[in-house]
């Protein structure tokens, strides 16, 4: 394995504060609607099997199915019935933000006309309204809120960069 002599290990610090902080500032716009209830319903229409890969719920939180967003969050794919379906944690990790057809599509191929099927009965049985910007349903006095939260974060984000670069600095 080749190792870049130029890349420094451990400099992803700052990008991953800030992903997570970008993604939670989307996610405060998405609805946050499901009930164990709902889940156990989701499992149940999916046989308590991966919607992507077919393996079983083995219902260990390590291990076992967790709810996959169609519409990611970072879309503002809202988390409730209709927009989540029972994914393994490999699935779901590797299916990242991609759309979820042709992934599985592409990954599954063999498995893929009968799968994409049942997600889309699941889809007509539970139809899901997505928003594409519900920013807009806040007032002008509240996206302005928001908007100045995230030149916060920015300022911030910039301040703790500074900071680290000046420990970076010889004595």
């Amino acid at each position: 394995m080749k190792i870049s002599t130029n890349k420094r290990v451990g400099t992803g610090m700052f990008s991953r504060m800030n992903y997570q902080v970008q993604r939670g500032m989307k996610e405060i716009l998405t609805i946050r609607d499901l009930s164990m209830r709902d889940w156990h319903e989701i499992k149940n229409f999916f046989n308590n099997q991966c919607a992507y890969c077919g393996i079983e719920d083995t219902g260990d939180s390590r291990n076992g199915l967790v709810p996959d967003h169609l519409i990611p969050a970072v879309d503002y794919g809202d988390y409730v019935i209709g927009n989540v379906i029972p994914a393994c944690h490999g699935c779901n990790d590797r299916r990242g933000k991609k759309n979820w057809e042709p992934w599985l599509v592409a990954n599954y191929p063999t498995q893929a006309e009968q799968r994409v099927a049942v997600v889309k009965e699941y889809l007509n049985k539970f139809p899901y309204d997505h928003h594409l910007n519900p920013i807009e349903k806040l007032s002008p006095l509240d996206q302005q809120e928001y908007e100045a939260i995230l030149k916060e974060w920015n300022i911030i984000l910039n301040r703790a960069k500074n900071l680290r670069d000046k420990l970076k600095e010889p004595n």
